[in-house]
């Protein structure tokens, strides 16, 4: 598959966007999926941050971002997202990202727990020279982690010093690994990290 887009949305959830989660996943699943296909639609995915109760996370993933751009000046976009919108008390961080390994990245967020890591890299710093070369070290070291399953790495597409890592870990302290791996990357960038536990809400056949 060529670059493929997903949107990232981190927000502070409210009690009617639980009740409506569960809703909605009741009244979908995958057949539901299979009416956006036309669009470019490739699965939607929620979730809540491991570590902080009242943090949220959505994911929609496009086959492009000229497709996710043009789904949403349509009236399917509503029915698609407002049982989320509706429910968000706050929005903290939505991005979107390309991505090209879309094996890795399914496998990640179906994976029992799901680690965002978002690299900033300084000014006087370059991702293709600097970075680059060190996400490459980065993945084949993870995959010598017992609990790693699959990372997926892209870009940002409005905030072009941007990095964006997935991660996918069999359990939760797969992540602990991850605080000496990234310090030659800290070095030159801001690191944030999330983790979460996803579920599928919509995925086409």
């Amino acid at each position: 598959m060529d670059l493929f887009t997903a949107e990232i949305a981190w927000f502070t959830p409210s009690k009617v966007y639980l009740q409506r989660t569960v809703d909605y996943l009741d009244k979908t699943g995958t057949p539901a999926g299979q009416q956006y296909e036309r669009f470019g639609f490739l699965g939607f995915y929620h979730g809540h941050n491991y570590d902080e109760a009242n943090s949220a996370v959505s994911l929609s993933t496009w086959q492009s971002m000229q497709h996710f751009q043009d789904f949403a000046q349509t009236e399917e976009y509503g029915d698609l997202v407002i049982p989320y919108m509706d429910a968000m008390l706050l929005s903290t961080m939505i991005m979107q990202v390309s991505f090209q390994d879309a094996q890795g990245f399914f496998d990640c967020v179906e994976a029992p727990f799901t680690e965002f890591v978002y690299i900033t890299i300084r000014r006087g710093h370059d991702i293709d020279y600097h970075l680059r070369p060190l996400v490459l070290v980065l993945k084949q070291e993870l995959e010598k982690v017992d609990a790693h399953v699959a990372s997926c790495w892209g870009r940002s597409v409005d905030c072009a010093d941007v990095v964006v890592g997935l991660i996918g870990w069999e359990d939760v302290h797969g992540s602990a690994h991850m605080s000496k791996l990234l310090s030659r990357i800290a070095e030159f960038s801001s690191i944030e990290r999330k983790l979460a536990r996803l579920k599928i809400a919509l995925a086409h056949e």
